[in-house]
């Protein structure tokens, strides 16, 4: 009975995301389709681009209805309605005749359209449904289903060889493969040699235009239904077995039934969170289905570990910068597995140097990708929640010799510091910071070196060799610690006495060997206050920058870069161009979450005035992420406007996993603070709620429950029982242990 109640409450908790404005579909497998600009949204079918693992593959297929005359049936979208399990699309065509489809993408790997077609007035009359596609490459036909051979391309790595299986639920009346030339292939019935070439039965390279005819004939009132799909695999016996799956019976359930029993599975493993504030507790939600959404969990080609992905599109891999701040969210699962996995997709693809590759594929990495990363903030995060000796023992080898690579490659010098060697490999292109160290750095590519000595880089290098040093004290072995001691002195050391800028009250990056500082105030400046390293002399960064609003305070702060920076743009123009990724004043997700961090460490060891602002920023973070600020529509882009707060809508990468804010919200809104002992500990930040709730949060074994309700007071539950209270929003502690 409790687990059926749990499961009801997950159900309701993704169908409660329902809205008419989205249309990407997923559900933990390899096939994704969310393609950022579609263009044949408004016909049925799957026209536009999928991508299986990190590959673009379109089209997949599209649904026509023809006359008698073989004329097509116009047919016009009249409503939408999207929720993560499925899309539903209804169409009038004249006449009255209606059709009504279901899409979904299966955990297993296929595209599915549930149709039904009724006619609104007397009866249905004959018509004939046309399953159609165009594919590049060989189609076989075999017992009523097109086999196609598709070789996947992705720049810099090996392609991916996988076999499309399309099929319908009953078998076609007739099957068609047409040759053509290559062209752009359109959703357009009247386009395609489909519509007026004769058929043939096969084809051999070039383009194929494939199709699937089903003849109905006249019918009463209701109702014609009949299941179409796509499923894609890495061989043609993968492919018919995930098609079969997908179209089952025509007396199995609905084929919604497939994704939602996915989705609520997943939403199941996570804590139960409500509160006062719409915005939060939509924002909450939405970042769990965000999660999902780029979840791959079932490992496929060299993959040997579920993952999650950075977000769609060309984002679709495991990628070395986001995959900490993944973590941190990944930790609030029942279990550790994606999160361990995520970590070991990563490691697996270890260069021989040490270095961590950027994104991996299916078919291996691209041989010039690397980013920094705060591994250590990710790793003690998870282990916070879940300790795991062995996991630890495994992958700890592995960062060590990461750390080595930084301490050697990247710090030639000794200084303690890390170096950038290009504009990417931060994930923060178009920065004013790499103009200090190469005036050209905004037309420097991958590989093309210049020398920075970044605060954030050896920020994280400083939080991973204390890190390792505490790895090392656990396991008994004081001469390893102490190497990493070493180094974490040395590289802190540095940091405040090469990177502090007393002058102006700012960390700034320095050049190698001359020591000269930046003259660049970037948000990265304030990612030392998440550390143990600041002092009172430091806080003049917060209270005379951060919270300037002509410097980063902004109504939709923290921009990447003072407002007053000569090369600043709230939209995003880099010398006198656009760009995708720009950080020269454009609001990062993935900065916010570390400066809420980093207020709120600052706040509990030095001032506690920066609670309230660390609050503020939290508040204003989560309620950027919302279209018109209409509660009812959450997103979440790679970056915004600092003065409107509008994304980046022009580049369609929405749902993208580069920050951290469902763990924020457990942390701060319900203070539910993980330590490194057995204690559980609860410090909310003033966030002015009337109420929340948090109910199964996992911690070291057990389950906790906290809860707050003005004029009730704060309680605190350890698997059930109630083991701390309060009536006014203070701290709580108890033992983890009875």
């Amino acid at each position: 009975m409790v687990r059926t109640a749990a499961g009801a409450a997950a159900a309701r908790r993704v169908a409660g995301l329902e809205r008419q404005d989205k249309w990407f579909l997923g559900s933990g497998g390899p096939l994704l389709w969310a393609p950022p600009f579609p263009r044949a949204l408004d016909r049925p079918g799957f026209w536009d681009r999928a991508h299986y693992l990190g590959f673009a593959l379109e089209p997949l297929f599209a649904v026509t209805l023809l006359d008698v005359e073989e004329r097509e049936i116009p047919l016009r979208l009249t409503r939408r309605a999207w929720e993560p399990t499925g899309l539903t699309q209804t169409y009038q065509a004249p006449d009255g005749l209606q059709l009504l489809e279901e899409r979904v993408v299966t955990p297993t790997g296929a595209a599915v359209a549930e149709l039904t077609l009724a006619n609104l007035f007397e009866r249905l009359p004959p018509l004939t449904l046309v399953v159609w596609s165009a594919q590049p490459g060989a189609v076989a036909l075999q017992d009523g289903v097109h086999l196609v051979r598709r070789r996947l391309e992705h720049p810099r790595v090996p392609p991916l060889d996988v076999v499309l299986a399309l099929g319908v639920d009953r078998r076609p009346d007739a099957l068609d493969v047409v040759p053509s030339d290559h062209a752009i292939a359109t959703a357009e019935w009247a386009a395609s040699p489909l519509a007026t070439a004769g058929r043939a039965s096969s084809a051999a390279g070039g383009l194929s235009y494939l199709a699937q005819r089903l003849h109905l004939p006249p019918s009463p009132l209701l109702l014609r239904q009949l299941r179409v799909a796509c499923a894609v695999a890495p061989t043609a016996a993968e492919a018919r077995e995930r098609l079969e799956r997908a179209l089952g019976s025509r007396r199995a359930p609905r084929v919604r039934s497939q994704t939602r029993g996915a989705w609520t599975r997943f939403f199941g493993r996570v804590p139960r969170f409500a509160c006062s504030d719409p915005y939060l507790e939509r924002a909450y939600w939405y970042r769990w289905y965000t999660i999902f959404l780029n979840t791959v969990e079932a490992p496929e080609a060299s993959y040997r570990h579920p993952f999650v992905c950075e977000g769609i599109d060309y984002f679709r891999a495991p990628i070395s910068y986001s995959a900490p701040a993944i973590l941190r969210e990944l930790r609030w699962l029942d279990s550790p597995r994606l999160g361990q996995g995520l970590v070991r997709t990563l490691l697996d693809q270890q260069r021989p140097d040490g270095s961590i590759p950027g994104h991996v594929f299916a078919t291996g990495v691209r041989p010039e990708s690397f980013y920094h990363a705060d591994w250590a903030g990710g790793l003690r995060a998870l282990e916070q929640v879940h300790p795991d000796p062995a996991f630890r023992a495994a992958v700890t080898p592995a960062l060590e010799r990461y750390a080595a690579f930084l301490s050697q490659t990247r710090d030639p010098d000794e200084s303690g510091l890390v170096e950038v060697w290009n504009q990417f490999e931060t994930g923060q292109e178009y920065s004013p910071r790499y103009a200090f160290a190469q005036p050209d750095a905004a037309e420097a590519t991958w590989g093309e070196a210049f020398r920075l000595k970044g605060v954030d880089v050896s920020v994280y290098a400083y939080r991973l060799y204390r890190w390792l040093a505490a790895c090392a004290a656990r396991d008994g072995d004081p001469t390893r610690a102490t190497r990493w001691e070493v180094l974490a002195a040395r590289c802190g050391r540095a940091l405040l006495e090469r990177c502090w800028d007393q002058r102006r009250g700012f960390f700034v990056d320095v050049l190698p060997g001359s020591f000269a500082r930046s003259p660049v105030r970037a948000a990265t400046g304030f990612y030392p206050f998440v550390t143990d390293l600041v002092g009172p002399r430091h806080l003049a960064a917060l209270r005379e920058h951060l919270f300037d609003p002509a410097s980063f305070w902004t109504p939709y702060p923290v921009p990447t870069v003072s407002v007053d920076d000569p090369l600043f743009s709230a939209e995003g123009v880099w010398r006198g161009e656009r760009r995708n990724c720009p950080w020269n004043g454009r609001v990062w997700p993935m900065v916010n979450s570390h400066l809420v961090e980093a207020l709120v460490e600052a706040g509990e060891r030095l001032d506690p005035a920066l609670l309230d602002r660390a609050a503020d920023l939290l508040r204003r973070f989560a309620r950027m992420l919302f279209w018109d600020g209409d509660p009812a529509r959450p997103n979440c882009f790679e970056h915004y406007h600092p003065f409107d707060g509008t994304p980046s809508a022009f580049r369609g990468i929405d749902d993208y996993v580069h920050s951290w804010l469902a763990d924020l919200l457990i942390q701060y809104a319900c203070g539910l603070r993980p330590t490194d002992d057995d204690t559980i500990v609860v410090r909310p930040l003033p966030l002015g709620l009337e109420r929340f709730a948090l109910e199964g949060a996992p911690l070291r074994g057990r389950r906790v429950d906290v809860r707050w309700e003005r004029g009730s007071g704060l309680r605190l539950y350890r698997d059930g029982t109630l083991v701390a209270e309060r009536p006014d929003l203070g701290p709580l502690s108890a033992p983890l242990d009875a």
